[in-house]
């Protein structure tokens, strides 16, 4: 065994066993969902009221939401999502769990088409499951929009999670470890490249 690769194989393994077990890459991308015969807890929709849906479709998504046309989600249906800022609520995909706390809402109650319209966002974390259960977990947004035509009227509603959250998001950056090994291994190519020469 050389002697450059009787130096670093200690050093990597030491290094392994400093950064325990390796993590899976945070899930990219955005998931589209529609609530079929969405109610809410107040007459009119706005600060305060709670959705509920019993059922709820996945439509599409961007990146590790897009899913091959024969897949077939099964969320589960919304309830007790609340339009007060502080609230907490779980939402089940179907291909993973988004967990997270209300931080804004927008009511209007002079929508774009002259009805009410209220829009909730949330940040937490989304879980991989099912398909995506090898994924490692990653901020995420939850983004909710519904309209009614009038006070009483039916509801639309639907809503997009994103992950990450914004930006790069916190799950993205290396961890010091990984930072070592990649530098450990390009100076031992240098070393091997440089006593070749």
């Amino acid at each position: 065994m050389s002697l450059v690769l009787r130096a670093f194989v200690p050093a990597i393994a030491g290094l392994m066993a400093l950064g325990g077990t390796a993590q899976a890459v945070p899930v990219i991308g955005s998931a589209d969902f529609l609530l079929v015969e969405p109610s809410a807890s107040t007459a009119a929709i706005g600060e305060g009221s709670t959705f509920s849906a019993a059922d709820v479709r996945y439509v599409n998504g961007t990146g590790d939401f897009d899913f091959p046309a024969a897949f077939t989600a099964t969320p589960s249906g919304i309830s007790g999502l609340t339009g007060t800022v502080g609230d907490t609520f779980i939402f089940d995909t179907g291909f993973g769990l988004f967990s997270g706390t209300v931080v804004g809402i927008v009511p209007d109650p002079n929508g774009p088409i002259g009805g009410f319209f209220f829009s909730i966002r949330a940040h937490g974390v989304f879980t991989p499951a099912g398909p995506l259960a090898g994924a490692g977990r990653a901020e995420a947004a939850f983004n909710f929009g519904a309209t009614q035509p009038m006070v009483g009227d039916i509801i639309s509603a639907s809503f997009v999670i994103t992950a990450p959250a914004g930006g790069l998001g916190l799950g993205l950056i290396p961890a010091p470890v990984s930072l070592a090994l990649f530098g450990l291994a390009l100076a031992g190519l240098g070393a091997v490249a440089r006593r070749r020469a």
